[in-house]
């Protein structure tokens, strides 16, 4: 048996005008057209749906049977249609984004907001997580994209260069290091360090740097958050190695930062897929924002 829709459109709405001319007027058919496409629904079932009479056709009892049945098949495809459609559109949908805190914190809510300006109907799920706990969303379909600090460990994954993130060296007013010019690992290394938590990528980063400048260091603190390894600093705790997305330092009269000069401290950003996955339209049109943003701006965080 092999059904079409165009079949069952044809039967419903001959059903509703009771006249196959009619019928093929309102789906724009020549009444040929019509008349086979109930011809080969009736040879499909081998049964008749309508006696035909002169100037009217009416439903056999077969017909109005399949006639409720028919019609609440025709309207689900339509409605499936016409979301899908809308889908397409970004009349509506969603986008679940895993994000480094850092960006989260800064420049990602900004284009969101941008974003739904132009599609309002669009919903964001946004979850801010370390580096290895957003790969991890990303690979189980807990979302649709990721920004992570990429490296070449990460190829089972699809990747789109964001920008990159130079490390900066945040420290008390009137610490020592605001009068050196060029600020490097060795020199903030000869102070109390506030690192991030050990499973950030910003502290591999950090964590390595020191081995190569033969600096290893025990933190005299660490924290889990940006904002937190900030009061640390205020309180006199130490020096703080941060990505720069994350400084808001303007928010903080008493705090200066510096940063590093070691390329080893710059980590790319780059939004990452599922390889091979396709995107829904929501989400793959958020990706090309994305990506039209940080290129046109020419974002520097070093």
């Amino acid at each position: 048996m092999n059904i079409s829709v165009d079949q069952i459109r044809a039967f419903v709405t001959a059903a509703a005008t009771q006249n196959f001319t009619r019928a093929a007027s309102v789906l724009c058919l020549s009444q040929p057209a019509l008349t086979m496409r109930i011809r080969q629904l009736e040879e499909s079932l081998q049964l008749r749906v309508f006696d035909r009479h002169t100037r009217s056709v009416q439903l056999t009892q077969v017909g109005r049977e399949l006639l409720p049945v028919f019609s609440r098949l025709l309207a689900q495809f339509d409605t499936a249609i016409a979301g899908a459609k809308d889908l397409a559109s970004l009349r509506y949908g969603s986008v679940r984004v895993a994000v480094l805190p850092s960006v989260a914190a800064t420049s990602l809510p900004a284009l969101v907001s941008s974003f739904k300006a132009e599609h309002p109907r669009i919903t964001f799920v946004l979850r801010d997580a370390v580096n290895t706990r957003v790969c991890e969303l990303v690979r189980s379909d807990e979302v649709d994209l990721g920004i992570v600090h990429y490296d070449a460990s990460m190829d089972d994954f699809d990747a789109v260069d964001l920008f990159e993130d130079r490390l900066h060296a945040v420290y008390p007013l009137g610490h020592p290091l605001e009068s050196v010019r060029s600020v490097t690992m060795s020199a903030v290394a000869r102070y109390p360090l506030v690192l991030m938590d050990q499973k950030t990528s910003v502290r591999r980063l950090v964590d390595r740097a020191l081995v190569l400048a033969d600096k290893p260091s025990v933190p005299a603190c660490e924290a889990t958050y940006i904002t937190t390894a900030i009061a640390m600093v205020k309180a006199g705790l130490g020096v703080a190695v941060l990505p720069s997305t994350g400084l808001n330092l303007h928010l903080y009269q008493d705090v200066r930062s510096s940063p590093i000069a070691d390329r080893s401290l710059v980590r790319s950003v780059s939004a990452i897929v599922r390889k091979r996955m396709s995107l829904s339209p929501p989400a793959a049109s958020f990706l090309e924002a994305l990506t039209r943003h940080f290129r046109s701006t020419r974002v520097d965080h070093r």
